[in-house]
């Protein structure tokens, strides 16, 4: 059994597609069980390991076992099945399907803190079914333009006040236990061939269901200041961070003060495959 990722639809990549060695955890249900599913209901190969092969499928749409003992097997019996599959797959997840959340570190090698899930391949009985990936993850871009034309090329941003961990339930899409607020570097994805007076960074956060609160700190050390943006109660009326939404913010500040705030809200993540750090301004 293999599955294809359904890219149609107007789907829009801004950042790459999916890649080698990329891995997604899939379930097999009996028909009509895919929104209250249990082990009772599970067929075949538990979140069973599949991945793409570069060499065979050079699009990167087609998903196969990684190995025997990860394929999944159409019933002998001609009965119809459902699937839950996600990304990136992990052998944590705990007896009750839930899957581990931690969003403490946003750096390259950490790339894979994003999340996709899908439950609407549903009632197959043949094929490839299409997994229609949603991203489960909230998108935060912040570009930085020194109001004065200064160099700000060293400078770091600090997110502040959001939980860094959760779990996310594979059976139907909710989270659950947020904690560990912590302090969130977020990535620097500011272009190669940038002017010096602008940067920009790049987050992924656990969504956030009522008045979401968190602090932004710049900090420059060759300017000698800091700045900090509050984002309290409202993002220009939408109380949460929500899963697959992009929140841009274009910040001019000077002299260490925010003078000048753009805001692009809630413009959905288009692309249904991993978010990468590819160096690349957004907004």
């Amino acid at each position: 059994m293999q599955f294809a990722t359904n890219l149609s639809g107007g789907t829009r990549a801004y950042d790459n597609m999916w890649e080698p060695g990329d891995g997604i955890g899939v379930y097999m249900l009996r028909a009509g069980s895919v929104n209250n599913w249990n082990a009772t209901t599970l067929l075949g190969k538990t979140n069973a390991h599949y991945g793409h092969n570069s060499l065979t499928d050079a699009a990167g749409l087609v998903f196969s076992g990684v190995d025997d003992a990860n394929k999944l097997y159409w019933p002998t019996n001609g009965s119809a099945v459902d699937f839950v599959a996600y990304y990136p797959r992990t052998e944590s997840i705990s007896d009750d399907y839930f899957y581990p959340i931690d969003v403490s570190e946003q750096d390259p090698s950490k790339e894979k803190i994003d999340l996709l899930w899908t439950n609407t391949a549903k009632n197959h009985t043949s094929g490839s079914p299409a997994l229609q990936f949603t991203h489960k993850m909230a998108k935060l871009v912040i570009n930085v333009t020194d109001g004065s034309g200064a160099d700000i090329g060293d400078l770091k941003a600090t997110i502040k006040g959001l939980n860094t961990t959760a779990r996310f339930d594979l059976r139907n899409g909710a989270f659950g236990s947020e904690g560990n607020v912590a302090d969130i570097t977020p990535f620097d994805i500011t272009p190669e061939n940038a002017d010096p007076d602008k940067r920009s960074f790049q987050a992924i956060l656990i969504p956030v269901q009522n008045n979401v609160r968190f602090t932004v700190t710049f900090a420059s050390a060759s300017g000698g200041w800091s700045a900090d943006y509050n984002v309290a109660g409202s993002i220009a009326g939408d109380h949460y961070l929500r899963p697959s939404r992009v929140y841009t913010y274009n910040l001019t500040l000077v002299g260490g003060t925010v003078v000048k705030c753009k805001r692009q809200i809630n413009h959905p993540i288009e692309q249904a495959h991993p978010i990468r750090y590819n160096h690349q301004q957004t907004g």
